[in-house]
């Protein structure tokens, strides 16, 4: 994933790293795309081969995060052609681990290695603020923000998710749960607990920061918990 970020952003890195966050436009110009902004489009991004490159169709009503995402997503998919025609055809066909893999190094794009580096990210110690900050500087939503620190750079540890309450019970929402590699099943259920009883406004155990919020229709909420580092490791 992270040589498929290289090589799409190769060009880019050498006229604009310095630019924070990625300029997407700018990058699909220099991978031969052109992106149109279209009202209600279903499924919210598409990804044309035309002649000379791409043309990549965005819903115009995302909001600013999810259009980001949705640009960065499609750019990936320009891997998958040949562009050896005057019009890119497809190598592969479409499949679910073509998705998966777009979305793991659509984040790489938005969030590139060298910016996490030159940022100074990696000093801040208090993990609100780290979530807040790389949230607000690179434009992502919080579920992206999460991943980001949790399974692409670990400047995290800990678990997060999306929660769905339905009658008087909390449930994380399928396929919007993140948590870092290096937790095992049961660090993994322990923090999910700290997660639950957060949002039943229960007393959290002092080991594990809590960094959630609600909808408007308090029935839905984020929740991202940080284990804390212990004594021992934060004097080391």
């Amino acid at each position: 994933m992270e040589c498929a970020a290289e090589t799409l952003m190769a060009d880019y890195r050498r006229s604009y790293r310095s630019m924070v966050p990625p300029e997407l436009h700018r990058l699909a110009s220099l991978i031969g795309a052109q992106i149109s902004y279209v009202a209600d489009l279903p499924g919210g991004a598409r990804l044309l081969p035309v002649q000379g490159g791409f043309q990549i169709l965005i819903d115009s009503t995302l909001v600013g995060c999810r259009k980001r995402t949705a640009i960065a997503h499609e750019l990936v998919h320009t891997l998958f052609y040949s562009k050896n025609d005057s019009i890119p055809k497809r190598v592969l066909p479409p499949s679910r681990t073509e998705e998966h893999f777009c979305f793991d190094v659509a984040r790489r794009i938005l969030v590139p290695h060298w910016m996490i580096r030159s940022s100074g990210l990696r000093d801040i110690q208090e993990a609100s603020r780290l979530f807040s900050t790389i949230a607000c500087t690179f434009k992502l939503s919080r579920q992206m923000a999460s991943r980001v620190l949790l399974q692409d750079y670990q400047l995290l540890s800990g678990v997060a998710a999306v929660w769905i309450k339905t009658g008087e019970q909390w449930r994380m929402k399928l396929g919007n749960c993140y948590a870092s590699p290096d937790l095992s099943r049961r660090d993994r259920a322990t923090l999910h607990s700290v997660a639950r009883a957060w949002l039943c406004s229960e007393q959290k155990e002092n080991r594990s920061e809590v960094i959630g919020s609600f909808d408007s229709t308090a029935r839905k909420a984020f929740v991202l918990v940080v284990q804390k580092p212990s004594a021992s490791a934060a004097s080391a």
